[in-house]
């Protein structure tokens, strides 16, 4: 980008246009290393890196007890251990904390077994799930879809409409790619609330094991060396279960039985999709399936031309957003 920016040419118009073609020739071809689009369907738990050492070299560098430039490599070395001990320290610390704090305000069947960070997660989600409208296409899917109300900007960012699949395994484990924080979310709970039959909540099972007060127990808070051999029993295959969880497909164990209903409208939803009826629903889910981009504070002039634009330079959605402001801006700005 450095060298871009020295030899672009002078006028506003030819350097905005030169931006945008330098975007699309070595930036959005590149999508596939970067773009979060790739990876979302992956339990990475909302964290987001450069790498795995980012936070250690804030740390480096920030800290109270930063490594100095006229450091020594042994100096260095030695204060890096210490803040990694310091760290330690302090975790060990918030977990205890965590563990030990009872949550007197929510009584449901995960309160007692998850961290409160967990519960609340999922209390949201369950009340976000009534803002959201749904039709079954067959007898272990569903397409979901927001509903509620929205404030939409007038061209500034596209919002999109997006549909999200719902479906059930042959193990009765809801898959949505959604889902990437271990808690069952929003069209998770949109279904299983909806269309499982007797459901009441989820329970711990259907969090992932990170946020166990067990885990927590036996993997931080206690020492090992002062185990027995029965609880390092539990603590290995707590800390085993914990690792295999990130490369599980799959979102929270379901009910195993499913009533027959076709449809759901969430009672938060807009009055449009309140007054529709099961035909209208599936209409309206069909037509957002076959168009390649459903976008609501644009119309379909600019919709329809970004698109074109996208398949011309093989482009995909990471470059969208940039692609419908150059449908409608004015690059006078540059």
């Amino acid at each position: 980008m450095i060298c871009f920016h020295s030899l672009r040419p002078s006028t506003r118009v030819d350097t905005a246009d030169n931006i945008v073609t330098f975007l699309r020739s070595n930036v959005f071809v590149h999508e596939q290393h970067f773009a979060r689009c790739f990876y979302v369907d992956v339990r990475g738990f909302d964290a987001y890196s450069n790498t795995c050492l980012e936070g250690t070299n804030y740390g480096v560098k920030y800290c109270e007890n930063r490594v100095l430039p006229n450091m020594s490599q042994a100096k260095a070395t030695k204060v890096m251990i210490n803040q990694d001990e310091d760290k330690f320290t302090q975790n060990r610390k918030k977990a205890s904390d965590a563990f030990h704090k009872t949550p007197l305000q929510a009584r449901t069947n995960t309160s007692a077994h998850v961290l409160q960070t967990a519960e609340s997660m999922l209390q949201q989600a369950m009340v976000a799930s009534e803002s959201y409208i749904s039709y079954r296409v067959c007898e272990r899917k569903w397409w979901v879809l927001y509903s509620g109300h929205r404030n939409l900007p007038v061209r500034l960012l596209p919002v999109f409409e997006c549909v999200r699949t719902v479906s059930i395994d042959e193990n009765y484990r809801m898959n949505c790619s959604y889902e990437r924080n271990g808690i069952p979310c929003k069209h998770v709970c949109h279904v299983a609330s909806k269309f499982g039959t007797n459901f009441e909540s989820f329970t711990h099972h259907s969090v992932d094991i990170r946020f166990w007060t067990a885990y927590l127990l036996y993997s931080v808070v206690l020492d090992p060396s002062e185990l027995n051999e029965d609880e390092l029993n539990i603590r290995n295959k707590l800390v085993t279960a914990r690792w295999k969880s990130p490369q599980t497909p799959t979102a929270p164990a379901s009910t195993k039985s499913m009533d027959e209903g076709r449809y759901s409208v969430g009672s938060k939803s807009e009055d449009k999709f309140i007054s529709m009826t099961g035909e209208d629903l599936f209409l309206y889910f069909q037509a957002l399936m076959k168009n390649k981009l459903s976008i609501l504070n644009y119309n379909i002039e600019h919709v329809e031309k970004a698109v074109a634009v996208m398949e011309k330079h093989q482009g995909n959605a990471v470059g969208m957003t940039q692609e419908m402001h150059n449908c409608i801006a004015d690059f006078s700005f540059f």
